[in-house]
C-alpha cells in the first residue's frame, strides 16, 4: 500500500533529483515524478497544494548562460577586495571608486494575434510586423553616489566609446 503523505525526505529527494537537474519546470512534470518515483497519483490541484505546504512555490530562476563558470565567479568574488588593495598601495594619493555598468534595450516587437477560428483553419489578421528599439547605457557608484547614461538608438562599438568618453569626464580628478 502507498502512503497517502510524502515525508520530507522523500520530497527533497525529488527535489533534488529532478528540480535541480532543471527537468520539473512544470506542475505536471511534479505530478508524473510524483507517480513515477512514488507510485501516488495525485491530480494537478493536490500536486501544487502538496508542494505548497512543503514550502515551495514558482519562482522565475535567474537567467544563467550555459558556459557560465561558476567557480571561475567564486574565484573572483574572493579576489576582487584583494586586488582593489593592491592597486591602492600602488596609488596611495588616488581614490578608487568601483562602477558598475550595464546595458538594456527597449522597445517594440510585433506580437502574434490569436482569434477564434474553426480547428483546421488559417484565418488571416492584420497585426503589426516592424519593431523599434533604444538602447540605455548606464554606470552608477553607490560609494559616490553618482550615476551617468546615455540613450542612442544602436549599440555598436563608437556608441560604447562615446559613453566611456562622457563617463570619464564627469569623474572626479583624484579617481
Amino acid at each position: 500500500m502507498v502512503a497517502n503523505h510524502l515525508s520530507e525526505q522523500q520530497l527533497q529527494r525529488t527535489h533534488d533529483l529532478e528540480l535541480r537537474a532543471n527537468r520539473a519546470k512544470r506542475l505536471r512534470d511534479v505530478q508524473w515524478i510524483l507517480e513515477r518515483e512514488f507510485g501516488q497519483v495525485r491530480c494537478l490541484s493536490a500536486v501544487y497544494g502538496l508542494l505548497h505546504r512543503r514550502g515551495y512555490s514558482l519562482l522565475s530562476p535567474r537567467p544563467q548562460h550555459p558556459q557560465a563558470d561558476l567557480a571561475a565567479q567564486e574565484e573572483f568574488k574572493e579576489r576582487f577586495r584583494s586586488r582593489l588593495e593592491e592597486i591602492q598601495t600602488q596609488y596611495p594619493d588616488q581614490r578608487i571608486e568601483v562602477w558598475h555598468e550595464g546595458e538594456a534595450r527597449f522597445g517594440q516587437q510585433g506580437t502574434l494575434t490569436r482569434v477564434w477560428a474553426r480547428t483546421g483553419s488559417r484565418p488571416r489578421a492584420i497585426c503589426q510586423m516592424q519593431d523599434g528599439y533604444i538602447y540605455v547605457l548606464a554606470a552608477t557608484c553607490g560609494e559616490a553616489d553618482q550615476a551617468e547614461g546615455l540613450i542612442a538608438p544602436r549599440l555598436d562599438v563608437d556608441i560604447v566609446n562615446l559613453f566611456l568618453e562622457q563617463l570619464s569626464k564627469r569623474l572626479q580628478p583624484y579617481v
